[in-house]
């Protein structure tokens, strides 16, 4: 199955699918991923209310909207289920009145005597329904055997009573209490537990939990795992990557994705590798750079922002527009890691330059929330780039030979073209970025700039082989 290239509307059955399809190889649990099959860590995800409706024409339910028409003569709402209208006749004060009933979107329409009609669209808020949630454990929960004790699935909402619907999609591996969302192993393997609610606005939305059965430490040939070469004695990780000039080169036929990946550092027997082209966020305009960037968030935090949470979707199969493919050579060699808290800072000082070097473990995963993550600004500054900046009144200095060779193998685009990185600017507004027509790694604005959304790994050395 291969679905990466392909633009597809985002539906449960596809999700379940593509990432069911990653799990044939965890089955077996051959990886020996241990109780750090992701780094721990919490995911905040805020629901974004839906655009196009006023925030004059917002109401909660229970409230009314009141409005005043002139000559009104009648009115009528679309779905009453989701509110309803009563009118006076004439020209009274407030003399249109909404109702809302349940989360949603409708329309009321009015006319006045002389036979016009207009039309107004009302969002039905309904504040007891989830608009945010957090996954613990990167949103992974692991049993180390059949008989381990149930455990609830780890995410927390923003409110008391959510109103999940709780399934699984393998039972012959866990299963999950409809209501309660408590998740009992009966069998080794792994599945997804999706949740599914409807949110503050009244659309219908679901959360995903991966959920991992077996030994802990099992490793060897079990079956979909790869045993690494052993290296006598092995490579010690350290604190600080050592770069590498002209890496080797991951080609699509050994990595399984569709485009290069370039190694630039290595630590120990792994190597740190970026994507050589960008993911696409929309199926309009696939492949072309000036319609795949994607705003950086609300704030300059990299947990929650955009390009963190369309990394791990295209990495975890649920994006609804490109996905690395569920088969990829590539997930038998990647290890965990901590870059998704280290982000580093970004160029208002020389710690900008060593303070955001990500570490691999020796923790081989193929799923899971910040495996792939957004270079920092250190890691480009360093690695990957030809210039940056140092200070906030904004003086630049060249990078080293090294990192302008490896810039110079990503796919060149438009010189005002740049790519996210992952680490905070000096303030809540800023974050940084890696420019396209100068090679710089610099901060911008949060508010107004988008930019291109490049996934980064730590991988066993021994892809390359």
């Amino acid at each position: 199955m291969n679905i990466s290239t392909k633009a597809q509307k985002r539906a449960p059955l596809k999700i379940i699918a593509v990432i069911l399809a990653i799990l044939v190889a965890l089955t077996a649990i051959g990886y020996g991923i241990g109780s750090t099959f992701a780094a721990p860590g919490d995911v905040p995800v805020t629901l974004s209310p839906p655009t196009g409706i006023s925030a004059a024409n917002t109401l909660e339910v229970g409230a009314t909207k009141t409005q005043t028409v002139l000559n009104l003569n009648d009115a009528v709402i679309g779905d009453i289920s989701l509110a309803t209208i009563s009118f006076t006749q004439g020209t009274s004060a407030d003399n249109l009145r909404v109702t809302g009933v349940s989360a949603g979107v409708v329309t009321a329409a009015y006319g006045n005597k002389q036979g016009a009609v207009l039309y107004t669209r009302y969002q039905i808020t309904d504040s007891q329904n989830v608009s945010a949630y957090t996954l613990h454990n990167n949103g992974a929960a692991h049993f180390e055997k059949t008989d381990s004790s149930a455990a609830a699935a780890p995410v927390t909402f923003d409110v008391t009573d959510p109103g999940v619907t709780w399934s699984s999609t393998n039972s012959t591996v866990v299963t999950v209490d409809e209501t309660t969302g408590v998740i009992s192993p009966v069998g080794y393997g792994a599945a997804i537990i999706v949740g599914t609610f409807t949110d503050k606005w009244g659309r219908e939305q679901d959360v995903h939990i991966l959920a991992i059965v077996g030994e802990i430490g099992a490793g060897g040939n079990g079956g979909g795992g790869t045993t690494f070469p052993p290296t006598t004695p092995p490579n010690p990780i350290t604190e600080i990557p050592t770069g590498i000039e002209n890496g080797k080169t991951l080609t699509p036929d050994k990595s399984g994705d569709t485009v290069d990946w370039i190694e630039i550092a290595r630590n120990g027997d792994y190597s740190l590798i970026v994507r050589t082209d960008f993911i696409n966020i929309t199926e309009n305009h696939f492949g072309e750079a000036q319609w795949q960037g994607d705003h950086f968030g609300s704030n300059n935090s990299y947990q929650g922002s955009y390009p963190q949470i369309r990394i791990n979707d295209w990495f975890n199969g649920r994006s609804s527009v490109e996905n690395l493919d569920a088969e990829a050579r590539l997930r038998s060699f990647t290890v965990s890691n901590n870059a998704s808290s280290v982000l580093g800072t970004g160029s208002s000082d020389e710690g900008g330059l060593t303070n955001g070097y990500s570490k691999p473990t020796n923790y081989q995963t193929g799923a899971g929330n910040d495996v792939a993550f957004a270079l920092s600004f250190t890691e480009a500054a360093n690695f990957i780039s030809k210039e940056y900046n140092v200070t906030l009144g904004g003086g630049v200095a060249p990078s080293s030979q090294l990192a302008i060779s490896n810039f110079n193998r990503l796919k060149q685009y438009s010189p005002t073209v740049s790519l996210w990185l992952r680490s905070p600017g000096t303030n809540d507004a800023t974050a940084t970025e890696l420019r396209h027509g100068d090679g710089r790694a610099f901060q911008i604005n949060t508010g107004t700039a988008t930019a291109l959304i490049y996934p980064a790994l730590w991988v066993h050395s021994s892809i390359f082989d």
